[in-house]
């Protein structure tokens, strides 16, 4: 009797345990469902640096190693190599102005398109381009890329600014994005091709001098991109950056950390 009773409950209890399949032609109805008010002001777009040897990620993040790569929004590393595999889907140069620490906020004073760049900087005695007001300069050029997961998952979003030494990484990946052409195979002329059309692989390369060690940027060409349904995603994300809807946000905390430690000197 208890051998019936017990077999009827587990019956029943597996019964009432039981998941439906949601077919997937349902979902695709409700896409997006609950983001409606969800905007990037409310989540940002990561931000992409280098691990150096004096960050302070390396006391919070498990298995963190100075050269590993670091997405500051989840704290998600990858390995300075094999590295990253990404898209550039848009680039940007700007020059932050910025207080000396201790006076002013956080948030840089200005932020100037290379257009609008100040005539007057000159470089000061601690090696930073001053106004006549007495602010310094700072040079930032940013990528803004989509990451290729390793894990074959929807590729991420993300923004890689390279200031200080990494500035020469960023003028040789540049060339590279500037000398990428395709054919129109009817009349046979060469044009610009879109930053996305290449993947590039990022690792992290140790520098030394004097002063002591650090890592930067190594940027490698790979495969040309072929997936549609990838072209498709980069080019929606390059209509949202130049629609506004993605931008950096500079915090004099992250600079001065970032500059720093990129620095050894």
């Amino acid at each position: 009797m208890t051998q019936k009773q017990t077999g009827t409950v587990t019956k029943k209890a597996e019964q009432a345990l039981a998941t439906p399949t949601i077919d997937l032609s349902e979902i695709l109805k409700v896409v997006g469902a609950g983001q409606e008010n969800i905007t990037q002001e409310d989540t940002g777009t990561p931000r992409v640096s280098i691990l150096q040897q004096m960050s302070p990620e390396l006391d919070d993040i498990e298995g963190a190693k100075a050269g590993m790569i670091l997405s500051k929004t989840d704290k998600h590393v990858w390995a300075g190599n094999p590295g990253i595999k990404v898209l550039v889907c848009n680039y940007e140069k700007v020059y932050l102005e910025w207080q000396d620490r201790g006076t002013g906020s956080n948030a840089p004073v200005n932020i100037f398109q290379p257009k609008d760049r100040p005539a007057d900087a000159v470089r000061g005695t601690d090696g930073k381009m001053r106004l006549p007001n007495g602010n310094y300069l700072e040079e930032s050029a940013n990528f803004y890329v989509l990451i290729m997961d390793e894990e074959g998952k929807v590729p991420r979003p993300a923004i890689i600014s390279m200031k200080g030494t990494q500035l020469k990484a960023s003028r040789s990946w540049n060339y590279s994005l500037k000398n990428e052409f395709i054919q129109d195979t009817n009349t046979k002329q060469y044009h610009p091709a879109p930053t996305f059309m290449r993947f590039y692989n990022l690792t992290t390369l140790k520098t030394q001098n004097d002063k002591g060690s650090w890592y930067t940027w190594s940027v490698a060409k790979d495969d040309m991109l072929e997936d549609k349904h990838l072209f498709d995603l980069a080019l929606k994300f390059y209509k949202s950056i130049k629609a506004g809807e993605h931008t950096v946000k500079y915090d004099r905390e992250e600079t001065e950390k970032e500059s720093s430690e990129d620095i050894p000197f």
